[in-house]
């Protein structure tokens, strides 16, 4: 909401995911990056987990995770939501106020792409160089941030990792 600088969330939005319908009316899981107001709300996690049956729930700190992590290099697990499997990679949120939060990065791969998702994080070459190494294969897209676009470190990341497509939000 505004307290972030976010316009609110609009209200079909509010009401479909008080009744699990529409957007949420197939919900097999919720996937946070962090825990930080712009990418979190307790109240909505609160809301959508309040369907029959639950959806699968993972953020770093959360007391609601509700997904099993395997441990494969440390700092990289991989677990699965729904149909998805993903790896989550333990990454330092950007800025300096916040680096020692707890923030993930993810390697989503479903219906045969994989997909990045950035949260945050400081984009570093050698955490491209593990996922793909790990993952093989190409990368169908990355979510990064206005910030990572900017900063020639998460430009090396995104050169290692290849995505074929870049989505900036």
């Amino acid at each position: 909401g505004r307290a972030q600088g976010f316009p609110p969330l609009p209200p079909s939005i509010g009401r479909n995911l008080q009744t699990h319908s529409g957007l949420f009316a197939h919900l097999d899981g919720l996937l946070f990056t962090h825990l930080h107001g712009d990418h979190f709300s307790r109240s909505l996690m609160l809301q959508a987990l309040s369907a029959d049956p639950p959806p699968l729930v993972y953020g770093p700190g959360l007391q609601e995770n509700s997904v099993s992590l395997r441990p494969i290099y440390p700092g990289l697990w991989s677990f699965h939501l729904g149909q998805a499997r993903l790896l989550s990679l333990a990454t330092v949120h950007d800025g300096a106020a916040f680096r020692k939060d707890p923030h993930r990065s993810f390697f989503l791969r479903l219906n045969g792409e994989c997909i990045f998702i950035a949260g945050d994080a400081l984009l570093i070459p050698d955490q491209a160089r593990l996922l793909r190494d790990y993952y093989g294969g190409p990368v169908a897209a990355a979510f990064i941030n206005p910030y990572q676009a900017a900063d020639p470190e998460s430009l090396s990341f995104l050169h290692v990792l290849d995505p074929r497509r870049i989505f900036l939000y």
